[in-house]
């Protein structure tokens, strides 16, 4: 349910294949070097490590890309690309709701507060139907 860029989609089948010839109980789709899921202790030195390699300049005065930032940029652009139709919004949410791994809908609707563009689409939207209402 996730939309994948075919580079990545063939990269994570390849890595499929290595990962089916470990045996292996543990149900996590990425494992440590101990066949174990990963830990934070792993993942946070790999990413600085992989973002210090891809040469991303650092801004004077501006905070370095964390994890987090990733899954807000695309929950974010995930809401501002959706359609504006009340029917299309509520499914939209949904579908954001299980990519991101939401138990609950206010998990995610915290996104459209963090975002001024997000925030002014929704004043427009009730302001027309504010207009509609009022004779």
């Amino acid at each position: 349910m996730v939309p994948l860029h075919s580079t990545t989609q063939a990269a994570l089948e390849r890595y499929l294949v290595e990962r089916r010839r470990v045996a292996t109980n543990d149900d996590h789709m990425f494992l440590s070097t101990q066949l174990g899921p990963l830990s934070l202790d792993a993942v946070y030195p790999t990413f600085h490590k992989l973002l210090s390699a891809c040469g991303l300049p650092r801004q004077a005065g501006q905070p370095r890309p964390r994890l987090i930032d990733f899954r807000h940029t695309f929950a974010s652009n995930a809401l501002i690309a959706c359609p504006h139709a009340r029917d299309h919004i509520g499914s939209h949410m949904l579908a954001l709701m299980t990519y991101l791994g939401h138990a609950v809908p206010s998990s995610t609707y915290w996104y459209l507060e963090s975002s001024p563009r997000l925030m002014e689409d929704i004043v427009d939207v009730c302001e027309r139907l504010f207009e509609e209402q009022t004779p």
